[in-house]
């Protein structure tokens, strides 16, 4: 039988504040929104974990990680592994969708788009007994199709594309960071580019301070089974990170900082004008 819904208090707070964060984006009619990704207390990591294949339940539980993480699942793999999401939400982590059956959902029809969305969504709250309001699709791939179905949802915030400059105007973007032209994501540092452990620490090292300079988020996506072959890289930059006083925030405290307390709260809004580039600071 599936835990009883556990909703959080600040959940009715959460989904008001970020509405009316798109919905300040949105009044002024002289401006284009371009990017709606909060800008963060310097310092601030947000490790994200797409959960979605075979082998990744064993590297979640060897990695033995001591920080807040955010984890997107497809339905299909929660189904298998029902105990460890649940444990996951316990501990407070923020569980998000990865989509049903991991598709390229750009190259599905609307109806089995909608179908793979609510069920992953179903059964992602069945199991772990949270509301889900946050999503990644599967490859980063994502039109305006699967966004509006997103909205339509519930979603309240998406971590499908990259920035600093994100596509996605529908919903808040927490985009996956980006520095010397190259994706942070344990994919392209470990298999595409080729890195090893010493250099690859170095990279993150300077692209963490790099965004904790700017007072930007620091967004990092990771594939457990690919990141497990790598996890002493992993522990040594949350070491550095630690060392430097930043600090690890699960996708729902990211946002949850950017409310409590109102006198913190800084999002950036980026707007082109017609005479230039802007960007102003609520």
């Amino acid at each position: 039988m599936a835990p009883k819904m556990r909703w959080k208090l600040s959940a009715g707070v959460r989904r008001l504040s970020i509405l009316c964060l798109l919905t300040l984006a949105s009044l002024a009619p002289c401006f284009q929104v371009l990017a709606q990704t909060p800008l963060a207390a310097g310092g601030d990591v947000l490790l994200t974990f797409d959960t979605e294949y075979e082998g990744d339940a064993e590297a979640i539980a060897a990695l033995r990680l001591d920080v807040p993480a955010t984890y997107f699942w497809t339905g299909e793999y929660a189904k298998k592994h029902p105990e460890l999401l649940r444990r996951l939400a316990e501990e407070g982590h923020t569980i998000g969708s990865h989509s049903f059956s991991h598709d390229d959902l750009t190259t599905i029809g609307k109806r089995q788009v909608q179908l793979d969305l609510e069920l992953a969504k179903l059964v992602l709250e069945d199991i772990a007994g949270v509301p889900v309001t946050a999503f990644r699709a599967p490859f980063l791939h994502y039109d305006d199709l699967v966004m509006t179905e997103v909205e339509r949802l519930g979603f309240l915030f998406d971590s499908s594309d990259k920035s600093p400059w994100p596509n996605n105007r529908r919903l808040l973007e927490v985009a996956v960071s980006e520095f010397e032209n190259l994706l942070v994501s344990d994919y392209d540092i470990f298999h595409a580019s080729g890195l090893d452990g010493a250099t690859s620490l170095d990279f993150l090292t300077r692209a963490y301070e790099s965004h904790a300079a700017q007072g930007r988020p620091f967004v990092v996506l990771l594939h457990p089974r690919i990141i497990g072959q790598q996890a002493q890289v992993l522990h040594d930059f949350i070491a550095h990170v630690k060392s430097k006083g930043g600090r690890f925030l699960s996708l729902d405290g990211y946002i949850d900082s950017l409310i409590i307390p109102p006198a913190k709260r800084r999002v950036a809004i980026w707007a082109e004008f017609e005479v230039g580039m802007a960007a102003d600071t609520l």
